[in-house]
């Protein structure tokens, strides 16, 4: 990956003299380049050899670097679209040098530590015109990773002692040798010139009487790391603040400043995509406990803030959720291959008994191997996902690596002394630790299958933001992701904080036109981004209000909603949403495709454009803003009637090119006419039969296919589709192995195609619809606090399925299964909450009972249970309005009419 900053600055054209006055009023040009002559010298200096003397030199800058905002970024895959671009982009120019030097016949510096004026100059600590001649003669950073400790004495009895403390990029607190917390890769990645998360500490029982010392150890982690359209802001630094109060009520404060001592560490490199260099031979014994001598380090540098506000982080922290055993070792390459037998994001935790000082031990990683049965390392692309520890020399020693991870399920060992055993070596799962809130289970263990590879693939692709992908050179936020995966996220885990956090990210990176890009934080994709993927800006609050019934959470965010919709409305033709806005389509589709983009594009942007526009008038409505209310419902309604005119086809009953994805996406987004919603749904179930019951959607039409095929009278078919063995689809995967959800679904195929990842998140997807069809653990279009809908779809390859879900109100409970002549209903509603319970019902001469009474038979109610409050037959089904309380439904087959 090209480093954005090399040769950034330096002048197109220059001229440099020799003189013996400081007014150069005999001066003799040594060189003078002009410019558009020569290229940007990038990372190398360039060497001018002249035969002259003098006391002054003199260098101007005849042409200066231009730097042009709109010109293509260095990523040749970016989507920049700066013709779409509200705000106002001008070049500017500057010039930056990161040394000079005048050397003599013998190569001596002359220039080095001479006085230095220049006309124009930015000075700090890290730049100016002293460092020109300091002979450092390449621009460097501090130390990736470096060691910060002070002392602190205390004369008195403490009450309560908390530490705030603000890591960039990643950072560890440690009091008294102890390590405070057990957060890793902290803080989460956020919008540093916006937003930067610190985290407090209460360490009043970790301080004692007498001297204490507080310590801080540094990562790079995305603050130092530029990549894609993110640029780095500089070297690791941190803020920490200790708030003390005596017994005595007597408070004082310690904060960083010059006082403190910094010196380099034993990670001599670490990078998040390249990996770690430990060299224990490096470690400072007791760096971080009273009484060090730390005389040869270094004072501290004071760094500038990168100009974020400092916000309490609230999100879960990335920690280590789990810890996985080899499934097996075999010898490999002068190494060990090892097998975890789960693709997992993390890294190695490795015990070492008698290693030789200075010996490397080289730990690489991948999510597959090649046809030789090596690593396969193609797609990690640019990531070479490799850490090397270089022993000290002890009887026993322990490595894992402290600021990077990696996506893998593979790893091979290189330099381990001795025979690697299961005892020597685990896998770390590191992941935002978010508690699990949601169980599925059924009796197809291929199923169930499908449903770890899915919560597996959403641990492993959530670090402080939900990624795309863990393993290759990319892990951003990409917001088509996040919108397709949001819900599937909430039925499994409580990721309210964690995308609330996302959220407040979005809110960081939004333009004031409104619009976001592709990728939040933004480093990566089209500014503006695809209005089918951004709508995070609006569904995510509004899916965050219906699983926790909280309104705060579209409060937080409704201007920022509003200012999403607004812009995209403005953008809009006659109530269509020109194709030009779309950059993925039906992103990974297999018909009517530009690429690997599921076309018609402007009938998807507009889709969108009028789910995002409907759901901000619906949270006017739940936050009471009248006005906005009825001002968005009625945009919502104007937008329908001009799809409708544009893309349906009502004597076919079709959408457009009437594609999977044509079809299901405005079927989901409730944008078919009422009188047509039959006729459309039919001319669905057609074409997937004709497509052979398998998909041939992408990102934007597979989650909605699933749920209008069973919504609407087509369950086994849906549930077909899902499960069908062959490519494309979910089983498919499972039967090739697959442990998480593939970024395409042939990404068996794909190895080495540049874009192809064994963990990628959009897929996971799927575990929504298992909760929410075959459980039919719903919220309809309101909250959890409103009302609970619980319609399980049963299906005729499945013996039983049951779903939990743990609720503000309490635990929540689906299960159905068949007996030997009835079908089964349990469900448990928790406390305060109301229900409307769906029980499939195929005839008139079925009879449900609620326990030993009999509650419906012969076509009518014949009584009402304690707790259920209403009971009434709609086509096949029977709907029950149930209160609190643990309810079991049989259904009998009784007699046929």
């Amino acid at each position: 990956m090209i480093d954005r900053t090399h040769g950034f600055g330096f002048p197109e054209g220059y001229r440099i003299e020799v003189a013996e006055d400081p007014a150069f009023e005999n001066a003799t040009t040594v060189v003078d380049v002009a410019g558009g002559t020569r290229n940007n010298p990038i990372a190398d200096p360039i060497d001018h050899d002249a035969d002259v003397s003098g006391r002054f030199v003199r260098v101007t800058f005849t042409d200066l670097y231009t730097f042009d905002p709109t010109s293509p970024p260095v990523s040749p895959v970016s989507y920049r679209k700066p013709d779409l671009v509200r705000e106002e982009m001008s070049t500017w120019q500057m010039a930056a040098l990161a040394a000079l030097a005048v050397r003599d016949e013998t190569g001596v510096d002359l220039a080095r530590g001479r006085p230095v004026t220049a006309s124009s100059s930015i000075e700090t600590a890290t730049w100016g015109r002293e460092l020109l001649v300091d002979g450092a003669y390449r621009s460097t950073t501090a130390p990736g990773s470096p060691l910060l400790r002070t002392s602190v004495e205390l004369s008195k009895p403490v009450e309560t002692a908390r530490i705030h403390v603000a890591t960039l990029g990643y950072g560890e607190l440690y009091v008294n040798g102890v390590r405070m917390g057990e957060a890793v890769l902290d803080p989460a990645w956020t919008q540093y010139d916006e937003r930067v998360l610190y985290n407090t500490y209460d360490v009043s029982e970790a301080l004692k009487a007498g001297e204490n010392a507080i310590g801080l150890w540094l990562g790079r982690g995305r603050f130092s790391r530029g990549n894609r359209d993110w640029s780095g802001f500089g070297s690791p630094r941190a803020i920490c603040q200790l708030n003390i109060t005596y017994e005595d009520g007597t408070v004082r404060r310690v904060s960083t400043d010059l006082s403190w001592r910094s010196t380099e560490s034993p990670i001599v490199e670490n990078d998040i995509y390249d990996g770690e260099r430990y060299d224990a031979r490096k470690e400072r014994s007791g760096w971080s406990v009273p009484g060090y001598d730390a005389d040869d380090w270094d004072f501290a540098s004071e760094m500038p803030a990168p100009g974020g506000d400092l916000v309490p982080q609230r999100t879960d922290p990335i920690s280590v959720v789990n810890r996985l055993e080899p499934v097996s070792i075999r010898s490999q390459d002068n190494g060990y291959l090892v097998d975890f037998g789960q693709n997992i994001t993390g890294w190695l935790d490795l015990r070492i008994d008698n290693p030789t000082a200075g010996e490397e031990i080289v730990l690489r990683h991948a999510e597959a191997l090649d046809e030789e049965g090596a690593l396969s390392t193609t797609d990690l692309r640019s990531a070479d996902a490799t850490d090397t520890y270089v022993p000290r020399g002890d009887d026993r020693e322990r490595y894992h690596p402290r600021f990077t991870y990696h996506g893998f399920r593979y790893a091979h060992v290189e330099g381990f002394p001795g025979t690697l055993t299961e005892d020597d070596v685990q896998a770390c799962v590191v992941s935002t630790s978010m508690p699990e809130r949601g169980t599925f289970d059924c009796s197809d263990e291929n199923v169930t299958q499908i449903q770890r590879n899915a919560k597996w693939g959403l641990r492993g692709n959530a670090h402080g933001i939900p990624e795309d992908c863990p393993q290759r050179d990319e892990r951003f936020g990409w917001t088509g992701d996040g919108q397709i995966t949001a819900q599937a996220f909430l039925y499994n885990f409580d990721a309210v904080r964690f995308h609330r956090k996302w959220m407040d990210d979005h809110d960081d990176t939004q333009s004031e036109h409104g619009y976001v890009a592709d990728t939040v934080p933004a480093g990566f994709g089209t500014t503006p981004a695809d209005p089918t993927w951004s709508v995070t800006r609006v569904v995510i609050p509004w899916y965050l209000y219906q699983h926790t019934g909280d309104p705060a959470h579209l409060e937080r965010h409704y201007e920022g909603m509003r200012r999403y919709v607004d812009y995209w409305f403005d953008q809009c033709e006659d109530g269509i949403l020109p194709e030009k806005y779309a950059n993925y389509g039906d992103w990974l589709a297999f018909e009517n495709t530009d690429g690997r983009r599921g076309k018609p594009f402007d009938l998807f942007t507009t889709a969108f454009h009028y789910q995002t526009t409907r759901l901000v008038g619906r949270a006017a409505e739940v936050l009471g803003y009248d006005i906005d209310a009825e001002r968005y419902s009625d945009r919502a309604a104007a937008i329908e009637d001009a799809f409708t005119a544009a893309f349906f086809d009502s004597d076919a009953a079709t959408y457009g090119p009437g594609t999977q994805s044509a079809l299901a996406i405005p079927l989901f987004l409730g944008l078919v006419p009422d009188e047509h919603v039959d006729g459309v749904v039919k001319t669905l179930a057609t074409k997937v039969r004709e497509d052979d019951g398998k998909l041939r959607s992408g990102f934007l039409g597979t989650r909605p296919l699933i749920h209008v095929l069973a919504n609407h009278g087509y369950e086994d078919l849906a549930y077909e589709v899902v499960t069908q063995p062959e490519q494309p689809g979910w089983m498919y995967m499972v039967h090739q192995g697959a442990t998480t959800m593939w970024e395409r679904w042939d990404s068996d195929e794909q190895v080495g195609s540049g874009m192809n990842s064994l963990n990628h998140s959009p897929f996971t997807f799927v575990s929504e619809w298992f909760y929410r069809t075959l459980a039919g653990i719903d919220f309809g279009d309101g909250s959890v606090l409103d009302r609970i809908e619980v319609a399980p779809t049963v299906v005729e390859d499945l013996e039983w399925v049951e779903g939990t879900l743990e609720t503000p109100l309490g635990d929540l409970a689906s299960r159905w299964e068949r007996t030997d002549n009835s079908l089964a209903v349990t469900v448990q509603i928790p406390w305060n909450a109301k229900a409307c319970v769906r029980i499939p019902f195929e005839h008139d001469g079925m009879s449900v009972c609620e326990g030993e009474t009999v509650l419906w038979e012969d076509g009518s109610r014949v009584a009402l249970p304690t707790g259920v409050t209403h009971v009434d037959r709609e086509d096949d089904t029977l709907v029950v309005n149930v209160e609190s309380g643990t309810y079991r439904f049989d259904i009998l087959p009784g007699r046929t009419s």
